[in-house]
């Protein structure tokens, strides 16, 4: 792989905005585990169609308190400077003379798109020079070295793409741009992003694709400007893509007077951009070094990042505090996390965590502290959620304030804009992913190590179950790994798990534990029933969810479904092992063929899961995949049941009915857990007696190839 790339598992996440049967583009990356091959642009942009499909507006982006606020005075001396000054306006501009920086001309249309290029970005760089004549030079502006230069070329880098991607035109802070040099989607010059195309749907779906990289590289950013334009008809958009989704401008026409000053009151806009912070930039970050409580701390590793324009976004570090004589630049700004009770000071080495959740959602920070010393679950020791009073970073209120719907296609649905907030926490222990295959320092656990994890995580579930909480979202990304074992004698689950395990099974010291409560539900408070609104990682979503939500219908999602979940981590983990150490040559293998699955966004594609899993070849870890391939096969026909009944009772508002199908649901998912831990520890003593991986893949010789 080369070093400009970013390579990450084509892992579709179904986030809690999508009621619709469509998953969003999100993959996700287990920080350094090769996944699945790059995907071409055209599904890219198909993928992230999807991520918008609700979620596309109409917004005053100028209008005050917007990202590109305009002072309508200024805009007034840009034009007035334009006209008397560069002899630029709509009816100048549409001459058929040749285009010049000096003389900016756009005649009725081009019918080649290149062909638009330079006179387009001639005529950007006209009112961006006006402009810069009449903003008052004292006031702050970030963007105040803007220009745009003519691009038409393979980007520098890739992010999960199998070629890299060709902007049309790029705005960047600096003055010339060398005809072959190619520019990183992480150069720091990097403002403003230009797609020339002949319809507006094509144009979102391209300039996505760059949003998405733009915004994935680099996570000190939280939104994206571009502009679109149809050459064909000298119509303009300003979009910004952020985690709510993308705001545009109306349609705007060069050929007309209002939308050629509408044009130049939204560079003007982006000119006026007083700071980083403005811009969407992170100030509590400067590279690898987060300043958090008034302490630097540099990332050691990442651990876990969700590659998606809108959503969570979530990114997960393993961070150490920075020492006096670590030569860092210290950010401009410290975030200040509550420390819960009990919690005096920040750890030194910890992990951190940031996600964008929407509103009114309980925050994994308050769910957490609730849990904390009990084994398989992390500690918090410190949360911060962005609000509104907060500036511009970790809010998307400002993007979507006064929107109105875009209906980009017949397939677009109409609903309320979700307003996102930033939260980030800290967590403690210094975790790793559960797989780490790139990092020689981590490495990847024995087999033992490996499932022992899994289980201790599906303990920890069972702990949250018990307090009252319920995950929704299991996945590789979301169980760390503990390089030593560790002491957690609170354990909840003990006195129901003992008579199972036997006095022998230790259950408190921990190796691993479940992260991540963004999906998570207080199931007590909100009675169960079935639903449109979907939470997982599609790859380990239960078979019986994705098989509801394939056929559209309302799921009722359980702690069962989360635990087959847990054996479609494990069997992910065992094949992306497999890839990778052992000799698998023929394609139709069972394990390529999971491989393939895992990776597919096509719910009939993850569907095939099942039945390529009864042909599992592996001995070593059979018997257990079997055993927990059975418990989930009866429990989709009990879940089922439940569901319909519930819905029966719900119709006929018929309470009695219902609380006698919690009930029912509950003891189900209790025993449901005894039955996966049990069988987990009864196959972990055999496979203990593997060793490592070499004897694990020698003993099954050419199984693998089957």
């Amino acid at each position: 792989m080369s070093s400009n790339s970013i390579a990450v598992d084509t892992q579709g996440t179904v986030s809690e905005h999508q009621s619709s049967p469509r998953f969003s583009s999100a993959t996700s990356s287990p920080a350094g585990l090769g996944g699945s091959d790059p995907i071409v642009q055209s599904e890219m942009m198909a993928r992230i169609l999807h991520e918008f499909s609700d979620a596309t507006f109409f917004v005053d982006l100028t209008a005050e308190g917007a990202p590109l606020q305009a002072d309508s005075s200024k805009v007034r001396q840009v034009l007035n400077r334009l006209r008397d000054h560069d002899n630029i306006t709509h009816t100048t501009l549409l001459g058929n003379n040749l285009s010049t920086e000096d003389a900016p001309r756009l005649p009725k249309g081009f019918t080649v798109e290149r062909y638009s290029y330079a006179p387009l970005t001639h005529f950007l760089n006209a009112i961006v020079h006006a402009a810069k004549e009449c903003l008052t030079p004292w006031t702050p502006r970030h963007l105040s070295n803007l220009r745009f230069h003519p691009y038409d070329k393979d980007m520098l880098d890739t992010i999960d793409s199998k070629k890299p991607l060709k902007p049309d035109i790029l705005g960047l802070l600096r003055s010339s741009l060398p005809p072959q040099e190619k520019i990183s989607w992480n150069d720091r010059d990097l403002a403003v992003i230009v797609e020339v195309k002949n319809e507006p749907l094509k144009l979102v779906k391209q300039l996505s694709t760059y949003a998405r990289c733009f915004l994935s590289i680099d996570r000190r950013r939280s939104f994206s400007i571009t502009i679109a334009f149809d050459q064909r008809t000298s119509k303009m958009h300003f979009i910004v893509f952020h985690r709510s989704g993308l705001s545009s401008s109306h349609e705007l026409s060069l050929r007309s007077e209002a939308g050629f000053q509408s044009i130049v009151k939204h560079i003007v806009g982006i000119l006026s951009i007083p700071d980083e912070e403005a811009f969407g930039l992170d100030r509590t970050r400067s590279g690898d070094v987060h300043r958090i409580n008034n302490r630097n701390y540099e990332i050691v590793r990442p651990i876990h990042t969700r590659v998606c324009v809108r959503g969570r976004a979530t990114a997960v570090y393993g961070i150490r505090a920075c020492t006096p004589d670590t030569r860092v630049t210290t950010p401009t700004r410290s975030r200040q996390l509550t420390l819960p009770d009990g919690v005096t000071e920040l750890p030194e080495n910890m992990v951190y965590k940031f996600s964008y959740q929407t509103e009114g959602h309980s925050t994994e920070g308050d769910l957490l502290s609730g849990s904390l010393g009990q084994f398989g679950i992390v500690d918090i020791v410190g949360s911060y959620t962005c609000t509104l009073e907060d500036a511009s970073f970790g809010s998307t209120v400002h993007h979507i304030r006064n929107s109105t719907f875009w209906r980009l296609s017949d397939q677009f649905v109409e609903r309320p804009p979700d307003n996102r907030f930033l939260h980030c926490i800290a967590m403690a222990f210094e975790g790793l992913p559960l797989l780490y295959t790139s990092d020689t320092e981590a490495g990847i656990p024995s087999p033992a190590e490996l499932l022992e994890s899994i289980l201790h995580a599906m303990i920890g579930h069972y702990n949250l179950y018990l307090g009252g909480v319920l995950h929704r979202d299991v996945s590789n990304g979301n169980i760390l790994r503990l390089r030593e074992p560790i002491e957690r004698p609170h354990n909840r689950s003990t006195s129901l798990l003992r008579p199972a395990l036997g006095e022998d099974v230790n259950l408190s010291s921990c190796r691993g534990l479940l992260a991540d409560l963004d999906h998570a539900i207080e199931w007590r408070k909100v009675p169960p029933t079935a639903s449109r609104d979907r939470s997982g990682t599609l790859p380990f979503v239960s078979l019986r969810l994705v098989n509801t939500w394939a056929a559209n219908r309302p799921a009722l999602h359980t702690a069962a479904d989360d635990l087959e979940s847990f054996m479609w981590v494990l069997v992910w983990s065992l094949v992306h092992i497999f890839k990778k150490f052992a000799t698998i040559t023929v394609d139709s293998a069972t394990i390529n063929r999971l491989a393939r699955a895992f990776s597919s966004f096509d719910t009939g594609t993850v569907l095939t899961k099942e039945v390529i899993l009864r042909l599992w070849p592996d001995k070593v870890f059979s018997g257990l995949i079997r055993e927990w391939r059975t418990i989930s096969n009866d429990s989709y026909e009990f879940l089922m049941q439940v569901e319909r009944a519930l819905s029966a009772a719900e119709s006929r508002n018929d309470m009695d009915s219902q609380k006698w199908e919690w009930d029912r649901l509950e003891k189900y998912c209790g025993e449901t857990y005894i039955k996966f831990i049990r069988a987990g520890y009864v196959h972990l003593e055999n496979i203990r007696g593997c060793g490592d991986w070499e004897t694990v893949i020698a003993e099954n010789g050419k199984l693998l190839n089957e």
